[in-house]
């Protein structure tokens, strides 16, 4: 598939909706007069900078593609994309702003994209940012695209920055009382002189799990220091990117909140699984049925991004800010509204 490709089935239909690995089927749901564009054939790295610590490929590459090949020059994107074992895409997951453990030390999607090409409502194509880590020219369209779901543009490339992978990792884990003791824990390990690579909560256990990664000595030092017990191997991180420890269903759900929001809201879920992520910063539930969830949030003030389920809304919850600047960005880049808005 080529640019040329996208931009002529643009202008083809009225109402268009991107689809990827289908790994998150609520956010690229359409309906029946949504015309639904098949980007998985928009494969292929095209440019890998090894030393510049960069890579570019087209937005349908798979996620499991670009680890393979960071892996064999050593080097990895820290923010732990999810879903990457499922068939999840490159464009999918800065779409979706879908990250894992690792943003908790390394930053989210948000924090690795340099450049992007997209084609926008008009069949135009269009670049903003660029393939060096250094770089300020022009409008920051690719931070834009982030959590964009589709609503601008059909990227078709996409740079990111990438990380030299540590030497080596350990984990170390706390079975802990309640809510509050985790989250005070979660505190302790967040304003502790060792930095953990991430922080994950277990609700349904009340175990809490850090990763630290660095030179294997310093690896055992720290583990002495720290405390805890010895924590999972890392294929249980690779699983919990993969969602293994959801309950079976249809719903899965993410809430951003804060540790001490975190403690307030949990001892009032009594639905489906729960995995707390980030160091208290993302709330993931997931289940059969949710009834409530969304009362319950509002009474928080919290909003839950729906990523699989029938919800009729894909936010649930507390109402999402104004969306000025969402308007702003689709009168530039699809003033015919061309791309079906999720939201």
């Amino acid at each position: 598939m080529t640019d040329t490709d996208i931009s002529e089935a643009i202008l083809a239909h009225d109402r268009i909706r991107p689809f990827g690995g289908g790994t998150k089927p609520r956010l690229s749901e359409s309906s029946g007069t949504t015309f639904r564009l098949d980007l998985r054939d928009l494969q292929g790295i095209t440019e890998y900078q090894s030393s510049e610590y960069t890579i570019t490929a087209r937005a349908g590459t798979t996620i499991r593609e670009l680890k393979e090949t960071l892996a064999r020059e050593g080097q990895y994107l820290p923010f732990d994309p999810l879903w990457s074992d499922a068939g999840a895409t490159l464009g999918g997951t800065v779409a979706a702003n879908a990250a894992g453990p690792g943003r908790f030390r390394f930053g989210g999607v948000r924090d690795f994209i340099l450049g992007v090409t997209l084609i926008d409502g008009r069949g135009k194509r269009v670049m903003g940012g660029g393939k060096v880590v250094k770089n300020a020219a022009g409008f920051d369209l690719p931070k834009f695209m982030v959590g964009s779901m589709g609503r601008w543009g059909v990227m078709t490339d996409i740079t990111c920055k990438v990380f030299p992978r540590p030497p080596a990792s350990m984990s170390r884990q706390w079975h802990l009382p309640s809510h509050q003791s985790a989250g005070d824990k979660i505190t302790q390990l967040s304003r502790s002189r060792f930095e953990a690579d991430a922080l994950e909560y277990l609700p349904n256990e009340k175990r809490l799990v850090a990763r630290f990664s660095g030179p294997e000595q310093g690896l055992h030092e720290m583990a002495a220091a720290i405390g805890g017990e010895p924590g999972p191997s890392e294929s249980w991180w690779s699983a919990l990117n993969e969602f293994s420890w959801a309950e079976p269903g249809p719903f899965l759900v993410r809430v951003a909140l804060t540790p001490s929001t975190m403690v307030e809201v949990l001892p009032e879920m009594d639905r489906g699984s729960l995995h707390v992520s980030a160091g208290g910063n993302c709330l993931w539930i997931a289940g059969e049925d949710l009834p409530g969830l969304s009362d319950l949030l509002v009474l928080h003030k919290l909003a839950g991004l729906v990523y699989r389920g029938s919800s009729p809304d894909l936010w649930i919850g507390h109402q999402i800010p104004d969306r000025k600047i969402d308007a702003a960005l689709q009168a530039v880049f699809d003033p015919d509204h061309r791309f079906a808005d999720p939201l």
